[in-house]
């Protein structure tokens, strides 16, 4: 989509003061508004804080809603190979990629991975913006995770409920 995301937001805004009130996370993906239909993929609600056990009514008029604009990429893996070897040293995507979407709202884990997980990615960011000397508090950057993949930089925030806007 080419329209600016200041009048995705406004659209979508409105749209969630027409529902009102929302019962947990949830996704649209149909839409009687013709710009929305036109621009806007899907829009999804997410509360990485609640467990399925603690969710509850949400009003969508709140002023708490932090809306996030992204459009996926649709290019598929790039390869890096090895000097003069046709073998495929490693793959690396653009993110946000197609190729992940929705992987990591059906991930489901006896304990509580991904909200440890986003716990993680969030205090890990917070000490980058804060410019936390390393030397004096020391962080893994990296976090390995073996087989499966992580979709977690446009899902992460620090406070409150967070709708995800996806653009055609």
């Amino acid at each position: 989509s080419t329209a600016r995301t200041a009048l995705i937001k406004q659209s979508v805004r409105g749209l969630l003061e027409k529902k009102k009130v929302e019962y947990g996370d949830f996704k649209l993906d149909q839409f009687e508004d013709p710009f929305l239909a036109s621009n806007v993929k899907s829009i999804s609600l997410t509360d990485s804080d609640m467990s399925c056990s603690e969710q509850k009514a949400i009003d969508l008029c709140e002023g708490n809603l932090s809306l996030h604009v992204y459009q996926l990429h649709e290019d598929g893996p790039g390869q890096e190979e090895l000097d003069e070897e046709e073998m495929s040293a490693a793959s690396h995507w653009l993110l946000p990629s197609s190729d992940f979407d929705g992987l990591w709202d059906n991930l489901v884990f006896d304990e509580d991975i991904k909200g440890r997980l986003l716990n993680y990615a969030t205090t890990t960011m917070l000490f980058s913006d804060k410019k936390v000397d390393s030397n004096v508090i020391s962080w893994n950057r990296v976090v390995l995770l073996h087989g499966m993949y992580v979709y977690l930089i446009y899902n992460v925030t620090l406070f409150g409920y967070e709708t995800m806007i996806k653009c055609n």
